[in-house]
């Protein structure tokens, strides 16, 4: 995902927004954001985001969805991690 670093920044800062962000939940006690809003953060273009998600999936960026319920209503989360977005960043650089 070289050629994708500005999504990667997306990602990241998407991650550190945590409770503020209004896509923010928690799933199994754990911190977790709405997979639609990874989606959008990828990118507007929804074809566009799933091959960026797919692109970030076997980065090890972002976990796999999870399915689970709010308030009676479905819903599919996922993990950032932070730590491995800044590892695959730092390595961007290192090939330039």
């Amino acid at each position: 995902m070289s050629t994708a670093e500005p999504e990667l920044q997306r990602l990241l800062k998407l991650s550190l927004a945590g409770r503020n962000h209004p896509g923010y939940t928690t799933y199994a006690g754990l911190p977790a954001f709405n997979h639609d809003t990874v989606l959008t953060t990828l990118s507007t273009n929804r074809t566009s985001a799933k091959r960026l998600h797919r692109e970030a999936l076997v980065l090890g960026v972002v976990s796999p969805p999870a399915s689970t319920s709010r308030d009676r209503k479905p819903m599919r989360v996922q993990f950032i991690y932070p730590d491995r977005i800044a590892e695959a960043l730092k390595a961007g650089q290192s090939d330039d």
